[in-house]
């Protein structure tokens, strides 16, 4: 079996889990021991058969999440909320800053051209 194969299915994996790095981390440390000992016993598997028998990397996880206990999943998910909301609010609040300087650059510096521009005429 290819260790990239084991390597991208450990990726998706990864990428499926909605939960705290720690606990990704312990997760694919024990999957990765698992995993290690089922080639060692089956040297000739392939990746098919190693889905077929530790399940698809979704379907993993899901059933991870659905092993937690309700504490740790609720702290996991309300905490990304939050997260994301004050990611977003800061965004909207740099990006409403950034338009309201460029709206007043632009004003002064409009209202700087056009007197500079200007021709002055005088009357003989």
């Amino acid at each position: 079996m290819n260790r990239s194969d084991l390597k991208r299915y450990q990726k998706e994996l990864n990428r499926a889990l909605l939960c705290p790095n720690s606990c990704k981390k312990e997760l694919l440390q024990s999957l990765s021991a698992d995993m290690d000992a089922y080639l060692a016993e089956n040297p000739d598997t392939t990746i098919e058969e190693l889905r077929a028998v530790f399940g698809k990397p979704g379907a993993y996880a899901r059933s991870y999440l659905a092993e937690m206990d309700d504490d740790t999943l609720y702290r996991t998910v309300f905490s990304s909320i939050h997260r994301n909301r004050a990611l977003i609010c800061s965004l909207l609040a740099a990006s409403l800053a950034f338009g309201s300087f460029c709206a007043i650059f632009t004003a002064r510096s409009s209202s700087q051209a056009s007197s500079y521009y200007s021709i002055r005429t005088t009357v003989r």
